[in-house]
Order: structure tokens, then sequence, then C-alpha cells
């Protein structure tokens, strides 16, 4: 049975990933779609096996393997800082999950 994060991965880009710890968890004040409020939650995975990223769904345009140093310059910003979060979370894992505040 897969993890959701894992299946997630797997659904919108046909890789498998093996979950390492839960880096952030945060949540945009604004209401989306629907009138929904999403809830945010950031993992650190590593790739298992050597398949390379597909886009497996219309939900997204493209996927990809980047250095951290060498992120597309089109990420969003939120994702840009999510990503921040989840390597101080991966070089400390001891600090623990980091909750935003609400605003």
């Amino acid at each position: 049975m897969l993890l959701p994060s894992s299946r997630r991965i797997s659904g919108d880009t046909l890789g498998s990933a093996c979950r390492q710890g839960l880096a952030v968890v945060s949540s945009d004040p604004e209401t989306v779609e629907y009138r929904a409020q999403y809830l945010d939650l950031t993992f650190v995975c590593r790739a298992v096996g050597t398949d390379d990223p597909q886009v497996a769904d219309d939900e997204s345009r493209d996927v990809g393997w980047f250095e951290a140093d060498a992120l597309p310059a089109s990420l969003m910003r939120s994702s840009q800082e999510r990503i921040a979060h989840a390597l101080a979370y991966r070089a400390h894992p001891e600090n623990g999950t980091w909750f935003a505040r609400p605003s």
C-alpha cells in the first residue's frame, strides 16, 4: 500500500519515492475554487529506482530533476519557499517540522 505522499508522486510523475520526513505544514489564508482552503504538507522524499519522471496527468506541464541551486526561474514563489524549508529540514532534521504561523 502506498502512502498518500507516494501515491501523489506516482500519480503525477509515474515515479516512485520513499518519504523521509514531514518538513513543512502551512496553509494559505486565501480561499480558492469551491470556497476551499488548503492545508499544504511538504514532505522530504528520496527517489526510488532509476525511472526518469514523466508528466502523468493534465495538472502538470513538465517534471524533472534539478539541483537545489539551479531551480527553474519560473518556479512559483510558494514552491521555492517550500523547497527552502525542505532543504533546511534535510540538513537538520533534529530541528523538526516547520509550522507556518497563521496570518
